[in-house]
């Protein structure tokens, strides 16, 4: 699910998508070809928890969205990037990759057998879930995802073109 979802989110910028033969059949949308948007998304349940920034930089909110993820789901890489982090923040280990646009995203709670300064091409697996793993999905599991621009946050579904189609795998 997360890994056809990455690869439909870096429209922006980065128009191709990972070769099809890395993504799995994850997306529960039926029929061959489906449109990806947040309502089909939040609908479907794959977002547990969605984007709420807060209004001034050092109040609470959420950061990023949480995507419905099993023990040791495989996280495919959106857009070729560098590792730029694989450590642990607050408690949670995260795994940060520098994309060649400038963006930065940024998986909880995840590991990586890379070492940091690794260059990934698109579509490779990067990472995975830790089983187990404590997240802040209560009572499911989650791979938090944000991405920032800069030292802002943004919005990671901002950049899928809700006119995207994508094939799903068989």
């Amino acid at each position: 699910m997360l890994s056809l979802i990455l690869a439909a989110v870096w429209t922006l910028g980065l128009a191709t998508p990972p070769t099809v033969t890395m993504m799995p059949t994850v997306l529960p949308i039926p029929g061959d070809v489906a449109a990806v948007d947040r309502a089909t998304l939040v609908r479907e349940g794959i977002i547990i928890n969605d984007f709420d920034p807060p209004a001034q930089r050092w109040q609470a909110g959420h950061r990023g969205i949480d995507l419905r993820a099993s023990d040791a789901t495989e996280l495919y890489t959106p857009s070729s990037g560098t590792v730029t982090f694989a450590g642990v923040v607050a408690g949670k280990n995260v795994v940060v990759l520098q994309h060649d646009n400038g963006l930065r995203s940024s998986f909880e709670p995840v590991t990586t057998q890379l070492p940091v300064g690794t260059f990934v091409e698109k579509g490779r697996i990067f990472a995975h879930r830790l089983p187990d793993a404590v997240s802040h999905c209560s009572g499911e599991g989650c791979i938090h995802w944000g991405v920032k621009d800069g030292d802002t946050y943004v919005d990671p579904l901002t950049l899928i073109n809700p006119w995207v189609r994508v094939r799903l795998l068989e």
